[in-house]
């Protein structure tokens, strides 16, 4: 306690302990909260009769101070209630007399000091620390929501991706998924169309594998081992090989190689050479009347040989197209490929003996080397590999299995709705930062009254009500209070 010029002390409290301070000094009596809740019960029963005005005084009546009752007294004295009063010029206005016994009772004991002090000390310490306490823990789960809505937004991005891969995988738009896995199932012609030549470039490699065969088992072709599944498959045109027509004119014998079947002019000699035995003049008279006869092939119809390829072609798509004739075809494959496979191996060998064997056999044996029997193999690798294609096998077995296609749809589904839960998860985030955005707002602006209001109640208390209590010295509060 320090002295000041006019002899007047300053007395410094900590806020804190300013109630335990004034029942120390018998200030204010032990019973003090006893006596602040009776006058508290008195300003709820009178407050309801106040006029509107004197109400208007007061920020929140449940809050009310011995400051406030002061103020809402001073009102009616100086109103049209105090204008009433007997011969002993007492008022008589009921709730000017309420008004006065509320004051009076704060006064009696200066009750309203230790009530003003404890308000002090819970705003002060208590009502805005815990006001901040809680802004700190909403900018938390605030900052908390953002990186979750960050972290959501680019699974979203992931999960569009993922989702827009698995389509393009399936080449489809994604928007109408099953109808638009079913419809994949006509792509099926197509894609056998692109294995139909892959196969077909085979029968070389067929012919030399029959050839072979028909070596080892010493000419006879009765029991050796056939690729039938691939012989059916390349002969499968050869019933429309008759479809041409040879025809007889006047001109350009030379075109008789143009006939389907017929590799040379010598092979049409040797067809028709021996009607000359028949007594036919074949045009070498020197007779007047003989005809000369000129050979040249034509082909009576051309659209039909195009119609004999779309049926062959149609012919091998529906032998493909059969689960069972596919899985025979494809074992066909692999049986010339294992038997390629070995051939390569016996001629990386120097071996005279099995060289000079074939010497005499057939011309595919006989001309066989290794640079030719890996084109052969490269044949089979790539028509295994067309008929294993990944999307030749998933598009069958949307044809085929309906619980595939379900599986696959069900995959799809999940993604798209992640994304929606996702997106819903986002959506109830924002809604929780806005709301608790708004609480912080709100808690700020609390914050801002309530230290406005503290403030003022602190200067008012410390110069007004604490120093007569304190015969006449000035009290300075200490504190959190000092730090608002």
């Amino acid at each position: 306690m320090g002295k000041t010029d006019n002899n007047v002390g300053q007395i410094d409290i900590q806020l804190k302990k300013l109630v335990e301070s004034l029942i120390d000094r018998k200030i204010v009596p032990q019973n003090w909260l006893e006596r602040v809740q009776d006058v508290k019960l008195s300003i709820s029963q009178s407050f309801d009769q106040l006029p509107k005005a004197a109400k208007l005084l007061v920020d929140d009546k449940d809050d009310m101070n011995y400051y406030d009752c002061k103020a809402i007294l001073e009102y009616l004295e100086n109103s049209d209630e105090a204008k009433a009063k007997n011969f002993f010029g007492q008022y008589t206005s009921p709730i000017l007399k309420q008004w006065i016994a509320i004051v009076k009772k704060y006064e009696a004991g200066n009750v309203f000091a230790a009530e003003i002090a404890r308000k002090l000390n819970e705003n002060a310490t208590f009502e805005i620390p815990a006001l901040r306490k809680s802004i700190a823990q909403y900018e938390k789960y605030i900052a908390d929501n953002n990186r979750k809505i960050v972290e959501h937004q680019k699974s979203i991005i992931e999960c569009n991706k993922a989702y827009a891969n698995s389509c393009a995988a399936l080449k489809i738009p994604g928007f109408d998924i099953r109808l638009e896995l079913q419809a994949l199932v006509y792509e099926l012609p197509q894609l056998f169309k692109d294995i139909i030549p892959l196969i077909c470039s085979l029968s070389e490699a067929g012919s030399y594998h029959y050839q072979m065969q028909l070596y080892l088992h010493g000419g006879n072709g009765d029991n050796i081992p056939h690729l039938s599944a691939l012989e059916q498959f390349w002969k499968s045109d050869v019933q429309e090989q008759d479809t041409k027509v040879v025809e007889i004119t006047t001109d350009h014998p030379s075109r008789l190689s143009e006939v389907v079947g017929v590799s040379s002019i010598e092979e049409i000699n040797s067809t028709y050479i021996n009607k000359m035995d028949t007594g036919i003049d074949w045009g070498t008279s020197e007779e007047p009347n003989a005809v000369d006869i000129v050979w040249d092939i034509t082909i009576d119809d051309t659209s039909s040989f195009v119609e004999t390829q779309e049926v062959t072609e149609a012919k091998r798509t529906s032998l493909l197209q059969d689960s069972v004739e596919r899985a025979k075809l494809t074992n066909d494959i692999l049986e010339l490929q294992a038997f390629l496979h070995q051939r390569r191996i016996e001629l990386k060998s120097i071996d005279v003996a099995f060289a000079s064997q074939f010497q005499t056999s057939h011309q595919l044996l006989a001309g066989q080397n290794l640079e030719t029997i890996e084109n052969y193999l490269n044949g089979t690798n790539a028509a295994i590999a067309a008929l294993n294609d990944k999307r030749l096998q998933q598009v069958l077995l949307i044809k085929q299995s309906p619980r595939y296609l379900d599986r696959l749809v069900s995959n799809l589904e999940i993604q798209m709705n992640r994304v929606e839960k996702l997106q819903s998860s986002i959506n109830q985030l924002e809604d929780k930062n806005a709301e608790m955005i708004a609480t912080v707002s709100s808690n700020h602006s609390k914050i801002k009254c309530i230290a406005t209001a503290t403030k003022k109640l602190k200067t008012k208390f410390e110069q007004v009500s604490l120093p007569p209590l304190f015969k006449g010295n000035k009290v300075h509060l200490l504190g959190d209070i000092s730090s608002l």
